[in-house]
């Protein structure tokens, strides 16, 4: 029977005594019959075995290294992630505090605009209510407007005479007589309605205070007036009022109103180099020069009227 172990073995060659095969090596000597030693000597060496090991050995470090790769990717990511909680934490506290503004803006906002349609609907009744002011009183103004044109209408046959000395137990029936002779106008008592002197608005004005006659006829009155203005004005000393001489003034009686815008007329025509301002049947009249027009003046606002004129050459 042949050995498969050794493909050396001869089984026809050198047989001992017992006809039992001796195996022979090439060159002649006999082989160990020993069938363990001569596969432990004759064997290939376990190269499987070493290629496991060194399989295993590659193994081991190729795991060391991916576990460490992914220890450290691990720790990588676990501190990335912690950031990006920290930055998302970081983001919702400040949306937080955004929404809280815009929470409160929209409140502010929502009250601001509430407060507004208040304010314009109140504004829109105040307008209403200064609409229906502004209409009373400009029905007052009319009215004023037209009371005062009565009061003057009533004063049309009155005559004011001022800065005439005053004194006791003055007769003034009489020094209106005395008027009526330095004007060359005949004065009957009868011709007299009635005749006071006033207070001055100004209690503390020293001015004594003002004669205010009332005549029974217009057109004797306007005589009077037309009178004075032609003498230029009289003095004291021609009433035979003693005393130092004073100029005496004589003019139409005036409603409070009337007489106020007179006093501005005058000052505005002084201002404006204007020389003539006059009252004639309760109203009142400037001219700058002799051939500039008559204006009349009837309102304060007309006291804008009082200014030189554009002379173009």
């Amino acid at each position: 029977m042949s050995n498969p172990l050794n493909s050396t073995f001869n089984p026809t060659k050198n047989t001992d005594a017992d006809n039992v095969p001796v195996p022979v090596n090439p060159v002649g000597t006999p082989m160990a019959t020993d069938e363990a030693p001569l596969l432990e000597k004759e064997s290939p060496p376990n190269y499987v075995t070493f290629r496991n090991q060194f399989v295993r050995f590659g193994d081991d470090s190729l795991q060391n290294d991916m576990a460490s790769f992914q220890a450290s990717m691990n720790d990588l990511l676990e501190k990335w992630f912690a950031k990006q909680d920290e930055k998302m934490t970081a983001m919702l506290s400040e949306f937080r505090e955004v929404n809280r503004a815009v929470t409160f803006l929209s409140e502010k906002y929502d009250e601001i605009n509430k407060k507004t349609e208040e304010a314009l609907s109140n504004i829109t009744s105040l307008n209403k209510k200064i609409e229906y002011l502004e209409q009373k009183l400009n029905t007052i103004v009319t009215l004023e407007s037209k009371i005062d044109i009565m009061e003057q209408q009533a004063r049309q046959c009155n005559l004011e005479i001022g800065n005439l000395p005053e004194k006791r137990s003055e007769n003034l029936v009489a020094i209106v007589q005395e008027v009526g002779v330095a004007l060359k106008q005949n004065i009957a008592p009868n011709d007299i309605i009635s005749v006071h002197r006033v207070p001055h608005a100004n209690p503390k004005s020293p001015h004594p205070k003002n004669i205010i006659v009332k005549f029974n006829t217009r057109s004797l009155r306007d005589n009077i007036l037309a009178a004075a203005r032609i003498s230029r004005g009289i003095t004291s000393e021609k009433l035979n009022i003693p005393g130092d001489p004073r100029k005496v003034y004589i003019n139409e009686h005036l409603t409070l109103k009337n007489k106020q815008l007179f006093r501005e007329a005058r000052e505005a025509a002084s201002k404006n180099n204007f020389r003539f301002v006059w009252v004639r049947h309760g109203g009142v009249l400037v001219r700058e020069t002799e051939v500039s027009p008559v204006l009349a003046i009837r309102s304060h606002s007309d006291i804008a009227k009082i200014k030189p004129r554009n002379i173009t050459t």
